[in-house]
Order: C-alpha cells, then sequence, then structure tokens
C-alpha cells in the first residue's frame, strides 16, 4: 500500500542488504492513490530508492490481480 513507507524502508534495512548475494533486486510495486501529498511522497520516496514501480490503478481490493500480474510479467 503506498501509505507503507515504513514498512517499505524496514524491508531496505534488512532483507534488500542480502539480495546481492543472490544476484536479485527488490521492487516495490504500488498502485495509484488519491491523496496529493501521499502521491508527493511516494515520488520522492522514488527518487531517494528507485526501488518501486507505480502501477496506473487504484489501491484497492479489486486490483489485486492487477498487481500481481504486472509484478509476474516484470519478472
Amino acid at each position: 500500500a503506498p501509505a507503507y513507507r515504513d514498512r517499505r524502508m524496514a524491508v531496505r534495512d534488512t532483507w534488500k542488504q542480502r539480495l546481492s548475494e543472490y544476484k536479485s533486486s527488490l521492487r516495490f510495486f504500488l498502485a495509484e492513490t488519491d491523496d496529493e501529498q501521499l502521491t508527493r511522497d511516494i515520488a520522492d520516496e522514488q527518487r531517494q530508492f528507485g526501488d518501486m514501480i507505480i502501477l496506473p490503478y487504484k489501491d484497492e481490493y479489486s486490483s489485486v490481480i492487477k498487481k500481481v500480474k504486472a509484478m509476474m510479467q516484470f519478472a
């Protein structure tokens, strides 16, 4: 979810550190939000870390299948 910056930071600070051992990379897939401030915050976070994929779907339960499909296509 777009608002979970603290959770993304926890992953960056822990699991991401070990991914280089496995020649893997980390990506967070997020859907769009109607909250303008949150959208700006996400854009700032993306500029800082470069590890997020922003999908053109609303962040709602009905978009879960679209998000999973996008993740599979990315892999």
